[in-house]
């Protein structure tokens, strides 16, 4: 008999979770979890992964991303793992922004604290960005795809007024 398979978002006996997760995350690694790879062609692979996000609310993360990728004409050209290592970058990007802005937890202040968490965001958004650009669909997309899966997906920057003077 198999382990029934852990849910992620319950606590264990000793262990909490922390209660720095947010929904989001926890919807993303949810979705990365329930998507798993099947036999298709590779062209229709990618496309499949976006029509999966659709059952996913608008106004979701994942609604938004299946949306931006359709309307980029990403599905056809990008196989799902290149879409999912792209939703993890764009994930991160988020995040990095989050962080970087004070629009997270801490009422629009950026604490000196949290400057570790900052840098392991960073870090952890530059190397799956890096991951993706090496992929063999991004280096297929013309310039203009490219240029507009930057702006859409992989854009991390500090608002005028966080910057020190």
């Amino acid at each position: 008999m198999q382990p029934s398979a852990r849910n992620p978002d319950e606590e264990t006996r000793g262990h909490s979770r922390h209660k720095t997760h947010s929904a989001e995350a926890r919807r993303c690694r949810r979705v990365l979890s329930i998507t798993r790879p099947r036999k298709l062609p590779e062209i229709a692979d990618g496309q499949a992964f976006l029509d999966e996000l659709t059952v996913f609310p608008l106004d979701s993360f994942e609604g938004r991303f299946s949306r931006r990728a359709s309307r980029l004409n990403l599905g056809p050209v990008l196989r799902r793992a290149e879409l999912v290592t792209l939703f993890e970058a764009t994930f991160a990007a988020i995040l990095c922004n989050i962080a970087l802005n004070g629009r997270g937890g801490c009422r629009g202040v950026i604490k000196p604290a949290r400057e570790f968490n900052r840098i392991r965001l960073e870090w952890k958004f530059m190397a799956v960005k890096r991951r993706f650009c090496a992929t063999s669909g991004y280096q297929v997309l013309s310039e203009t795809q490219k240029t507009l899966v930057h702006k859409h997906f992989l854009t991390v920057a500090v608002a005028a007024e966080n910057l020190a003077p």
